[in-house]
């Protein structure tokens, strides 16, 4: 997996702005910002996948699906 690294550009409120190299932006909330992290911070985001919260959104959607399919009208 390549890393992933962005500029913390400013802090607005609670907020912070991330800047990545191709300009693209990004609005978090400060507190997922690591502690010693301010403007002009470097910092490495990491994506990770949750096998529990996939598998708990497909049955939410089956059971959608299945409830449209079975209404008579």
């Amino acid at each position: 997996m390549k890393d992933l690294f962005a500029v913390v550009d400013r802090l607005e409120g609670k907020k912070a702005v991330i800047k990545f190299s191709d300009g693209q932006t990004l609005i978090v909330p400060i507190e997922f910002l690591p502690d010693d992290a301010g403007e002009g911070s470097v910092i490495k985001i990491k994506f990770g996948d949750d096998a529990i919260a996939t598998d708990e959104r497909a049955k939410q959607a089956k059971a959608m699906l299945n409830e449209i399919l079975s209404r008579k009208e």
